[in-house]
């Protein structure tokens, strides 16, 4: 797994510009493509219940926003983490309380979630089950955190065109995504099998589909499991 960070960014961004736009046109098998499953159905239901209210969602790039000029566009990866034993589809996963959690390789942004229901060896009786805990233990998640700062701005429009809300003069520009991709191991291996320690297995998977996940925190990061509180 080569990370490509200005080719990943670069990617992320035409993701972010992307659903954006297709929000806009109300083009909802994009956005179920790009977007992932929870924040698909929020963004949709939103987006209905606007149209509901004869409002319009509407994406416009502002051209003088950098004094008079076109913001130059600025991304940046500030956070980074591998996830492993987790499906990015969230009702496939179960809550905190149902794994085993451990954080074992300080400084690289890996974490792993080791369902608790490992520890019944009646799971094992079974070939079908068995083979079911080794496919969910060997997964592999990409999340990224990223910084954009562009000049598009959302407005919302009521039935006369008038917008509902406006912007202050001092509006950064600044947006926080967050994106994930499920990891694809090669054709040539099905497991890891120990003869290679565990970042040497993780570094021969790639990229899939990037999606994004949330965005300004609207869906509060939207995360994987359930957390405890």
């Amino acid at each position: 797994m080569q990370v490509h960070k200005n080719e990943c960014l670069e990617h992320m961004f035409k993701v972010f510009r992307a659903v954006l736009l297709a929000a806009q046109d109300r083009d909802f098998d994009f956005l179920e493509q790009y977007c992932e499953e929870m924040f698909y159905t929020k963004l949709r239901n939103r987006m209905n219940q606007l149209k509901s209210q004869e409002m319009e969602f509407v994406v416009e790039e502002d051209i003088f926003a950098d004094r008079g000029k076109p913001i130059q566009t600025e991304a940046n990866m500030y956070d980074h983490i591998v996830i492993k034993g987790l499906s990015p589809i969230r009702r496939e996963n179960g809550t905190e309380d149902d794994y085993f959690i451990s954080n074992e390789i300080k400084g690289f942004g890996y974490i792993s979630y080791i369902p608790k229901y490992i520890t019944d060896p009646n799971n094992f009786t079974d070939p079908s089950v068995e083979k079911h805990i080794h496919e969910d233990a060997h997964k592999l998640v990409f999340r990224a955190y990223v910084n954009f700062k562009t000049g598009y701005k959302i407005y919302l429009k009521d039935k006369y065109g008038k917008n509902v809300f406006e912007y202050p003069d001092d509006y950064s520009f600044k947006h926080v995504g967050v994106f994930e991709t499920e990891m694809q191991k090669p054709d040539q291996f099905t497991k890891w099998g120990g003869s290679e320690n565990l970042m040497e297995w993780m570094a021969k998977h790639s990229f899939r589909t990037w999606k994004m996940v949330d965005l300004d925190n609207w869906l509060v990061g939207n995360p994987l499991v359930i957390p405890k509180f």
